[in-house]
């Protein structure tokens, strides 16, 4: 009996286990859905060429006195854009994502086929995946920065969400979920030309006055009475001076010749 009992025993916690472990793994299924796999990818690109002119500028060196020239030019550039096809997808709920919705990205890759060392991704994790927009093609524009080149490109759909880094201590940003796989690839080759344009006779200093240097006035001190009326002021003033003295002089030979002797002289 002590041998079938603790037989019984050991079948009955191997039941148990096995009964959790089912519980577990289909609670676990049914509060976190799988994350789909997204078809591969196709695409198109598109390019297109800028052309623009950069005038010739002109600018006075407050230092030198001398008018500097910029010379300008026209370039053509080429932009490209991909236009990748979405796929059907639905936004939906995931239980265990940070923001508890799962998403459709897309990545895009650079560099030659025939170099597997050469291939440069354009996004990641910590700067961000393009969103599939809402109708039947997402837009993504590469710009016009690539020079006189041949390269290789391709697309890679991606189904989850991103968890969000932080700096301390430091984690990156990590996307969860699941990709395509590279699409195929396409070429494109892009140009930028540059020609410089024919120098023009540069405008005179008089005709760029908001660009002329500062210049330090000189100030001349000017009396407030000219020379000339200084001078005839200052005669006047003489004359007026010794007409009064002759005329006090005048005054008092007239006044003492009409006093009497016997006064002036009493006995």
């Amino acid at each position: 009996m002590g041998k079938i009992g603790k037989t019984f025993a050991l079948m009955l916690t191997v039941i148990i286990t096995v009964s959790c472990v089912t519980l577990l793994t289909v609670k676990s299924a049914n509060a976190q859905p799988p994350i789909p796999t997204p078809s591969v990818p196709t695409f198109t690109i598109q390019t297109y060429i800028e052309k623009a002119t950069v005038p010739t500028s002109y600018s006075l060196n407050s230092s030198s006195g001398q008018i500097v020239a910029q010379l300008g030019y026209n370039y053509e550039k080429t932009a490209v854009n991909v236009i990748i096809k979405n796929q059907p997808f639905t936004i939906n709920w995931t239980g265990w994502s940070p923001t508890g919705y799962i998403y459709l990205y897309y990545n895009i890759r650079m560099g030659n086929p025939d170099n597997p060392n050469s291939w440069s991704e354009l996004y990641n994790a910590n700067n961000g995946f393009p969103l599939a927009s809402g109708g039947e093609y997402t837009n993504i524009s590469l710009g016009d920065k690539y020079g006189n080149s041949t390269f290789a490109i391709e697309v890679e759909a991606m189904i989850g969400y991103i968890s969000i880094g932080h700096n301390f201590p430091p984690v990156p940003s990590t996307f969860n979920g699941q990709t395509s796989g590279w699409s195929a690839s396409q070429t494109v080759s892009t140009i930028y030309t540059i020609n410089n344009l024919t120098p023009t006779t540069a405008p005179s200093s008089s005709e760029m006055p908001t660009l002329a240097p500062t210049q330090i006035p000189t100030i001349t001190l000017i009396s407030s009475i000219p020379n000339s009326a200084l001078l005839l002021a200052t005669t006047i003033s003489l004359i007026v001076i010794a007409i009064l003295l002759a005329v006090i002089i005048a005054m008092l030979f007239y006044f003492r010749r009409r006093i009497p002797l016997s006064q002036a002289n009493p006995s």
